[in-house]
């Protein structure tokens, strides 16, 4: 009996890869043969003649003599397989076919816009950076981000963009593809997904929240690879979070579940610019931090540094007033850890954000104060870890929604990446 081959494949983007028995779709529309359907070929020819493109997610298997080079696709597959069979994961023992593929990623804060174009490895091959005028109004804020835009447009690699992802400070409205953020004043309600996708001619555009994105990047790529449960934090400007529960991200309907920063720890506490008071953010921000340890007494050294930055050196030097305010931020995020804990049942917190850079200044009293507030059976073993993509977080997570909407990389429902938020098409 000859050996069979089976061809599997999902929604993907193809103009170049032809077949007589397999045709190809666009981008988000489903083939006649679904993605849970396997068929067998006599002969892989007629499927690897050409390497296939722009995000074709292709298994190919052989029942008799499995490892063997198929053509342009490793194989490594065993006789058959379940149809959610994690393909894209390479310690499962995954076909990956490099097309690639690229997505535009934003990272957008209230400090800095930056962009970056991500492979299918979650690397950002190319980047772009402007800072954010923050205090001005919209259309200037839009005009730096698309002077980033135009940045990655002018490279070479431009071309090989499949999708276009943004993580944004928030709130955000994925739904509506509009933001707000807090610390953006001049943005209230913009419509920044139909701003982007007019702008990069036609690729899908996809918006989450930048705790969101922060979330899918370290899940994917970084500190809660592998976890089921987790909670991860954006500790920067701002504070923001999301949550992955079940090996899914789970990012609400509008794209803001898991907002830590605005859960309110101190119910007396200080006015937060969201209109609540004793937020998470009004309490550990990098700017609170600052701004309480100068309140407090507190003066910059030589370097005349007056950020948190200044703060966690003072503190590492030992100034009992710098390590004051950040005991106070640590308690702060462990009371909203905690809380967070008891409600869905994490298995670990990620922390990551210019904050976080601290290092054992914020997550020793962290990791104490977390003791003391995570007083369940069930909520008492919560491992705090510090993210581990650094700045890239923003950017490879973004990428990362993107791509599951888009069909990319093999992430989506099946790999526990997909998002469930709306994209929008430039016209």
């Amino acid at each position: 009996m000859r050996p069979m081959y089976g061809f599997r494949y999902a929604e993907f983007r193809c103009t170049r890869f032809r077949c007589s028995r397999f045709p190809c779709t666009r981008s988000g529309v489903r083939s006649d043969v679904e993605h849970r359907a396997w068929t067998t070929l006599s002969s892989p020819e007629r499927l690897t003649s050409r390497k296939p493109c722009g995000g074709l997610a292709v298994s190919l298997w052989r029942s008799r003599r499995p490892g063997r080079d198929c053509g342009s696709l490793a194989v490594d597959l065993p006789a058959t397989l379940p149809w959610n069979f994690p393909w894209n994961r390479r310690e499962t023992g995954t076909v990956h076919t490099d097309s690639g593929d690229l997505v535009a990623a934003l990272d957008i804060g209230g400090t800095k816009i930056a962009g970056a174009l991500v492979d299918g490895a979650g690397r950002p091959r190319v980047r772009a950076r402007r800072p954010t005028p923050a205090r001005e109004d919209g259309a200037t804020v839009m005009a730096a981000v698309a002077a980033v835009l135009d940045e990655l447009a002018r490279t070479g690699e431009w071309p090989l963009v499949r999708a276009v992802g943004i993580g944004s400070a928030g709130p955000v409205d994925a739904s509506a593809g509009t933001v707000s953020p807090v610390n953006v004043p001049g943005w209230r309600g913009f419509p920044l997904v139909a701003e982007v996708a007019r702008r990069v001619g036609g690729l899908p555009v996809t918006l989450v929240g930048d705790g969101v994105a922060m979330t899918a990047g370290e899940h994917w790529q970084g500190a809660a690879r592998g976890r089921a449960d987790a909670l991860c934090m954006v500790v920067s400007t701002g504070v923001g979070g999301g949550l992955v529960l079940g090996g899914r991200l789970r990012s609400g309907p509008t794209g803001n579940a898991g907002h830590i920063g605005h859960i309110s720890v101190d119910l007396d506490g200080d006015p937060c610019a969201c209109g609540s008071r004793g937020c998470v953010e009004r309490i550990a921000s990098g700017p609170n931090i600052a701004r309480r340890a100068l309140e407090a007494g507190w003066r910059p050294g030589s370097d005349g540094d007056r950020s948190a930055a200044g703060v966690a050196a003072a503190a590492r030097a030992g100034d009992p007033v710098a390590l004051a305010s950040f005991d106070r931020a640590a308690r702060a995020l462990a009371a909203g850890i905690a809380a967070t804990a008891t409600l869905v049942e994490i298995e670990v917190a990620v922390i990551g954000g210019g904050v976080a850079e601290a290092g054992d200044v914020l997550f020793g009293p962290l990791r104490e104060h977390l003791r003391d507030y995570a007083a369940l059976s069930f909520a008492s073993g919560v491992e705090v870890l510090p993210a581990r993509l650094g700045s890239d977080a923003g950017v490879v997570g973004a990428a990362a929604a993107a791509a599951a909407e888009a069909g990319l990389w093999g992430l989506g429902s099946g790999t526990g990446e997909g998002t469930g938020r709306g994209t929008a098409s430039g016209m």
